[in-house]
């Protein structure tokens, strides 16, 4: 003979076996039907929050770029075709050739994807660390650590000396681990004289990112500001 219980949230009979070794708990504590159950499951899950949008993620860089508004093609397609890895990228060259632009895009499609990044403009760093005083382990620790960590015009930087050194440890940590993306105008030589720790940087960027050349002489299509 079997045994039916009467579920706890819409008094539905469900049958249970009086045998089995539910049929006790099913008395003394009710059952759920399988409906109410299902319902039971989804709202004990608990809700993922929402990935916020690209504009609120990336305030340095220009949300609405459009590929065909880009002033260098042959030099962002170049850019484009880099693949997440630890082998990064540095866009060097002329102001307004689409430089930050380009990395946009690729920072755009590697959040789509679904990787963590963490955009800096030339200021944001010295912010960070003005902010944190000497209390920087967390903060450090966490752009050495992101999937994907972007520096826009990197030689704009001014930085003290105790700064510039937390700024190379970053570098160093991330270096062949996790890339770096780089834009900038100023040359090798030149960085190497605005930073004290410039020659070693300079090193670590030849090292291990893939650097593109964008020239004045690689315009092809008039600028649009997006």
């Amino acid at each position: 003979m079997g045994l039916s219980v009467p579920c706890k949230n819409c008094a539905t009979l469900v049958d249970v076996d009086p045998e089995g070794p539910i049929a006790k708990l099913a008395n003394d504590l009710g059952v759920f039907c399988d409906a109410c159950m299902a319902m039971q499951v989804q709202a004990d899950t608990p809700m993922m929050p929402a990935r916020k949008p690209f504009s609120v993620f990336c305030p340095p860089c220009f949300e609405d770029t459009n590929f065909e508004h880009l002033p260098c093609p042959g030099k962002s397609t170049l850019a484009l075709d880099w693949l997440y890895g630890a082998e990064g990228l540095n866009l060097w060259g002329y102001p307004g050739t689409g430089k930050t632009r380009t990395i946009t895009l690729i920072l755009r499609s590697m959040y789509t994807a679904g990787h963590k990044i963490i955009a800096l403009g030339p200021g944001d760093f010295k912010k960070l660390c003005r902010s944190r005083n000497f209390a920087r382990e967390g903060m450090l620790d966490r752009l050495s650590k992101v999937d994907i960590l972007f520096i826009d015009d990197m030689d704009k930087m001014n930085l003290t000396a105790e700064m510039e050194k937390d700024l190379f440890s970053v570098l160093t940590n991330r270096m062949g681990r996790k890339p770096v993306l780089l834009t900038g105008n100023s040359t090798a030589k030149t960085i190497e004289w605005r930073f004290r720790l410039g020659e070693p940087m300079v090193r670590r960027i030849r090292d291990h990112c893939r650097s593109i050349h964008f020239d004045q002489t690689d315009i092809t299509k008039k600028p649009v500001t997006p």
